[in-house]
C-alpha cells in the first residue's frame, strides 16, 4: 500500500513539473492593409479600433506604441490621392483613446489621450490618499497631450474619491518626474 501511495505521489509530482513549461510568444505586430488605411474623405481622419490584444501593451505608452507600430509613410501612399494639410488618427481601445494629428509629410502636430482607470504612479496614490485620510480612490482619468513632439507636454489625473457617502474629485497634474501635484478639489 505504501509502494502504491508513494507512485501516485511521484507520479503527479511528475506530471505537475511538465506542466509548468513557459510558453514564448511572438511580439506583438500590427499589420493594416491598404484599404484599412484609406482616410473618411470627409473627417479627413482614420479609426484604428485595436484588439484586445493590444490593450496593455499600447495603453502602457500610447506615443511610443504607435511610433513603432503605425507605418506614416504607408498611410500617405494609400491616401496620396486625397487633399489634405493634415490628417487625424484615432487609435481606440476599451481602456482609452489615441488622436494623433499628422501634417502631409508624416510629421507629429499634436496628440491627445485619455484613459480610464489605469495604473498611477505609487508614489502619487499614497501622496493623495495621505492628504485625504478615510477617502478610498475608486476611478481615474489619465489626459495626456503633446504638440509638435513625440514626448508629452501636458500630462494629468482626474481621480474619484469616495468615503461611505461623500465623494470626492480632485485633479492631479504631473511634472516630468512624475510626481503629482494636487491642482484642484
Amino acid at each position: 500500500m505504501k509502494k502504491l501511495i508513494f507512485s501516485i505521489v511521484l507520479m503527479g509530482i511528475v506530471f505537475s513539473s511538465y506542466a509548468q513549461t513557459v510558453i514564448p510568444l511572438d511580439e506583438v505586430t500590427m499589420e493594416l492593409s491598404s484599404e484599412a488605411l484609406k482616410l473618411n474623405p470627409d473627417s479627413q481622419s482614420l479609426i484604428v479600433k485595436l484588439p484586445e490584444k493590444y490593450t496593455g501593451h499600447f495603453s502602457e505608452n500610447p506615443l511610443r506604441f504607435v511610433r513603432e507600430n503605425f507605418d506614416i509613410q504607408k498611410f500617405i501612399v494609400a491616401n496620396r490621392d486625397s487633399d489634405y494639410d493634415h490628417f487625424d488618427v484615432y487609435f481606440k481601445t476599451n481602456k482609452g483613446d489615441l488622436k494623433v494629428r499628422f501634417n502631409k509629410k508624416g510629421d507629429l502636430l499634436s496628440s491627445y489621450q485619455v484613459f480610464k482607470n489605469v495604473k498611477m504612479p505609487y508614489a502619487t496614490a499614497v501622496s493623495i490618499l495621505k492628504q485625504n485620510p478615510n477617502y478610498s480612490i475608486i476611478g481615474n482619468k489619465h489626459i495626456a497631450s503633446s504638440k509638435n513632439s513625440w514626448t508629452l507636454n501636458k500630462e494629468y489625473y482626474k481621480i474619484k474619491l469616495k468615503n461611505g457617502s461623500k465623494n470626492k474629485n480632485i485633479k492631479i497634474n504631473l511634472d516630468r518626474s512624475g510626481m503629482g501635484k494636487i491642482a484642484g478639489m
